[in-house]
């Protein structure tokens, strides 16, 4: 296709891709295609410098480049590269394209991204002109390039913040500081020097713009590690001998230019403030002794906290500026300099007690977005989003030093405001609010939302306080008081809920159930966000809440919490809030067995929000949640009552088939094959006919396993089918199918090869010897193929472990030399370069979980394989046994896996449980048989072999183990000896 026919084509896909309809699919495959095939790269960078094509073309296309960048340079695809020659191309020309898309911000920081995947690939090493295009593309005039500029290299410097430090990362480090650091200070430079200018001759805002970047470059480079660079300019950037650098000056630097106009957003000034403030903090942590003017920093910033107003555009300041602060406060190397009565009280009057008020946007929340309110409340401290987040923090910083000062300076303070609400509770609720949030930030000493206060406060008795001021308003009844105190109230439980005990919790629990009927969303929503965490309390490393503790509370928990949600209607609406739906989890995990009398209840209902999501699914949390709390019923359930099976597929089957085709719903499809899974290992008696379907049609699809999220669930699900009707399967003719698979999509994959050989050594003891037989030859080729071409560690592992498997289990019809038959079959003595180049070199690596198997299957290998002890594998014997015998020096080859509770299961705020990739269903989880359960101990085991092998070929072990490593066979021979075995 040339160029002139492939624009229109190109540009006609990017828009149809966009536009719900028959054509979108195919569209978006052409645009899949197009990622490999020669010439489209460079074709989508001349789209997106066109003009004359409308805007959201050319974003589109940037969209598509970024897309096609990660793919080709950040190894998420399998299909072949590009030409060559394309990705040269784009390297020459990406960078200066982005600089040029100053007008179109959106556009440009699509392609920073893209610049940003390539770089993580290549540069230095096969990029190393990247800092020199980046270089080259500032101007001394053009300030809106050189924004771009500083926007690219903050694009690519930003992730070598969070990387392990490598030789390889500071090999990058390096090559920006030489080349990117020196006129990075002379463009810096001139930006201070124009923006202290009344008329500076070019865009103010550009230039704060500008300035930013290049903030957020100089977090970047600092880092890992101080540069030399920045050692030598620290005078410049931070000040020196009490001289304040730069940085210091744009602290109390105003240009109204740079200010927000918009009361709510903060503008430039106030993110390049804050950003002062990061990089203060950075220099505090971690490089304090260069770092001369840090006490000059904390007046500065506590003076701009002063002056800030109340707008929400100085938020983010505040809350950066007060996590400095707190980091000084708490690293204790500067206590003198706070150490004193007047600035402890300063700090509470003039920063803490200020910002512990509620706010009015905050209270306009609370009506108006309550899922924000309570998201924004139980933040974590690092990503405080509001004042009294920051504030408390901030006091718990001061705690660490100056606990006693503290405290009383500001309970004088909370006995006010607590005087000052019972005086006029109905227009003072404020003052007790603000009380209870005082009292929990000075109460609470470790800890955190997720998982509760773990020590307190001594001067502050938070159990008694909560009885005298809290209990009243869990017990009043709704509108009595202001539905804030009410949730102050539950929420003051839910923190403190570590320090009451189980009977005192079950004498609450009754309130919060209550409160789950609350027609105010917060309230009712606090409610099941404290249920939840109190079930999960553990003491000693057990739950303190079992199955009897819950039986009174589990159904009208269930019902009141399922009601509400499906009440929302709408897919979004039902799945707006995770955290109802994690309450019914915890519930159900809780209550486990004790559920049968009523699970039909809440099968239906949990059925009946699927149905609903799964139309247009829009929350991965609430979704991993509804699983979950399906998959937990169906286990404790069919555990407790087997023939309960039937019942869950009768009610589940239509809705998992329904998920499987359709379209809207392809990220639950993981989720249902997990589910069938579950039922399928659940089933005590012959499998229906449904279920023949569902592997025929729907597990064996070759479309199916095309979807990377699927794959994970459809390998559990097939096993379970093997385990289930493996020895069916030759007759349908399904064991073809299932071969093929192997064959053709996952052993010659290198992301999935893993998988296949799961499968297959899932084949290995559930389908008859005789009737794999015949696959065998043709799937230890194509295994073979892949070993004898470019090394790969991990498929050198996996073949390492499945020769091991296939020779340690037990099974009729197999024995530990029938794989070294096969092998020969396709090339004889093939073996033994497989034991010298990959078997060997890669047993030092065995896992703890695989090391019994792996100890048993070599141990069988070299003792009953009689093609073991000939020429040419007789070589590999010594050397496969010496690295068996190491393997010994690691407790972790005996010792069981402690299996997880399912109720253990628990997710963080932030926390990514859902993936793109996958995600797993921790209740359905099934722990795997243990294919060597007939040995307990394989030191005994291999003792046993070799003294056996030595009866029965006297003089043929003995010169053998003379091979082995003294210092390694010496031990074992004496543990062999003591034990009555010889060789």
């Amino acid at each position: 296709m040339d160029h002139n026919t492939a624009m229109p084509t190109f540009v006609n896909a990017l828009n149809t891709s966009l536009v719900p309809g028959p054509d979108r699919r195919g569209a978006e495959a052409w645009l899949q295609r197009a990622t490999t095939q020669a010439g489209m790269l460079p074709l989508a960078l001349t789209i997106i410098q066109t003009p004359s094509l409308p805007s959201t073309t050319r974003q589109l296309a940037a969209v598509w480049v970024k897309n096609s960048c990660r793919a080709t340079w950040g190894g998420e695809s399998e299909d072949p590269l590009p030409p060559d020659e394309d990705m040269q191309t784009v390297k020459a020309r990406i960078v200066p394209l982005t600089v040029s898309l100053g007008s179109q911000p959106s556009h440009q920081a699509l392609l920073a991204e893209a610049v940003s995947i390539i770089a993580a690939a290549e540069f230095p090493q096969t990029w190393p002109d990247l800092m020199d295009q980046l270089v080259a593309s500032l101007s001394p005039t053009d300030w809106a390039a050189n924004a771009g500029v500083m926007e690219i290299a903050h694009s690519v410097f930003l992730p070598w913040r969070s990387m392990t430090r490598s030789d390889d990362l500071f090999v990058a480090i390096k090559n920006a500081l030489d080349k990117f650091c020196p006129p990075y200070l002379a463009v810096f430079t001139q930006v201070d020097q124009l923006l202290q200018q009344s008329s500076p001759g070019t865009s103010v805002p550009v230039l704060g713009k500008t300035l930013l970047s290049m903030l957020q470059v100089f977090l970047d480079l600092n880092s890992q590690d101080l540069p030399e660079f920045f050692e030598d300019n620290m005078g410049y950037f931070m000040g020196r001998d009490g001289q304040g650098g730069v940085l210091l000056k744009y602290l109390a630097f105003e240009r109204p230019e740079l200010n927000s106009d918009d009361a709510d957003m903060p503008g430039l000034l106030q993110k390049i403030r804050a950003t002062i403030c990061e990089i203060a903090e950075l220099y505090a942590m971690k490089y304090h002794e260069e770092f001369t003017e840090l006490r000059t920093f904390v007046a500065a910033v506590w003076e701009l906290l002063g002056k800030l107003s109340t707008d929400g555009k100085d938020d983010m300041l505040v809350n950066q500026a007060l996590h400095f602060l707190g980091v000084v406060v708490k690293m204790g190397i500067h206590r003198d300099f706070f150490d004193n009565a007047e600035i402890l009280r300063g700090f509470c009057e003039r920063i803490i007690l200020p910002n512990m008020v509620l706010q009015e946007k905050e209270e306009e929340m609370f009506e108006d977005d309550p899922l924000e309110y309570i998201r924004r409340d139980l933040e974590t401290a690092t990503d405080a989003t509001t004042r009294r987040q920051s504030a408390s923090e901030f006091t718990r910083s001061l705690m660490e030093h100056f606990e006693g000062p503290i405290t009383s300076m500001l309970m004088p303070y909370i006995n006010q405001h607590l005087d000052r609400y019972r005086s006029n509770p109905a227009e003072n609720w404020k003052d007790k609010d603000t009380a209870i949030c005082l009292l929990t930030a000075i109460g609470s000493r470790g800890g955190t939302a997720h998982q509760g206060v773990t020590s307190t406060n001594a001067m502050v008795d938070v159990v008694s306080w909560f009885g005298e001021n809290v209990l009243v308003d869990l017990q009043a009844a709704p509108d009595s008081v202001h539905p804030i105190i009410q949730v102050d109230g539950i929420k003051f439980l839910h923190t403190f809920r570590n320090q009451l005990t189980k009977e005192q919790l079950v004498t609450v629990l009754p309130l919060l159930v209550h409160h789950l009927s609350s027609s105010n969303y917060v309230a009712s929503s606090y409610a099941a966000i404290a249920i939840e965490r109190i079930l999960f309390i553990k003491k000693n490393g057990q739950l303190m809440f079992g199955p009897s503790d819950m039986q009174a509370l589990t159904l009208p928990i269930l019902q009141s919490v399922l009601q509400k949600i499906i009440s929302g209607r709408t897919p979004d609406k039902v799945a707006e809030n995770d955290y109802l739906m994690k309450c019914v989890m915890r519930v159900i995990l809780t209550a486990r067995q004790t559920l049968v009398p009523i699970y039909t209840e809440i099968l239906n209902s949990l059925v009946t929000i699927l149905g609903i999501i799964s139309a247009n699914p829009s929350n991965p949390m609430f979704s991993q949640y509804c699983f979950e709390s399906l998959s937990a019923l169906i286990r404790f359930i069919t555990t407790a009552q087997p023939t309960s099976v039937s019942q869950f597929e009768t009610v589940v089957f239509p809705i998992i088939t329904g998920i499987v085709q359709q379209d809207a719903a392809a990220d639950f499809i993981p989720y249902a094959f997990q589910i069938l899974a579950q039922l399928l290992e659940a089933h005590p008696s012959d499998l229906p006919a449904a279920y023949d379907d569902v592997l025929r049609n729907i597990v064996l699809s070759p479309q199916q396993w095309q979807a990377k999220g699927s794959i994970p669930a459809l390998v559990r699900l097939l096993k379970a089918f093997l385990r289930a009707g493996g020895k069916n399967m030759e007759t349908s003719g399904t064991l073809k199918m299932v071969f093929g698979l192997l064959q053709q999509r996952l052993l010659p994959s290198k992301l999935y090869d893993g998988f296949g050989f799961e499968i297959l050594q899932t084949i290995l003891v559930t389908v008859p010897p005789d009737h794999f037989q015949e696959y065998l030859t043709s799937t230890l080729m194509a295994i073979l193929h892949r070993l004898m071409g470019q090394r790969s560690a991990n498929l050198y592992y996996y073949w390492m472990y499945f020769v091991a498997y296939a020779s340690a289990i037990q099974v009729e019809g197999l024995s530990p030399d029938f794989l070294v038959n096969a092998l020969n079959t396709i090339q004889a003595g093939i073996m033994s370069p497989l034991l010298k180049s990959v078997i060997t070199p890669e047993l030092p690596r065995t896992q703890a979980k695989h090391r019994k198997v792996v100890i048993i299957g070599y141990a069988r290998l070299l003792t009953e394989c009689p093609l073991m002890l000939q020429e040419p594998n007789v070589q590999a014997w010594p050397n496969t046994l010496e690295e068996i015998l190491h393997l010994f020096t690691h407790p972790q080859a005996v010792t069981a896996e402690k299996e997880e509770d399912v109720a253990d299961f628990d997710v963080e705020p932030g926390q990514d449980v859902y993936q793109a990739s996958f995600s797993k269903l921790s209740a359905s989880a099934v722990r795997e048989a243990d294919p060597v359960a007939y040995v307990s101990d394989p030191r005994v085991f291999l003792s046993e072999q070799l003294a056996k092998l030595s009866a029965a070929r006297p003089g043929v072990v003995q010169p053998l183990m003379a091979r082995v490593d003294r210092s390694v066979s010496g031990p074992f021979m004496q543990f062999m000896a003591t034990n009555g075995y010889s060789v």
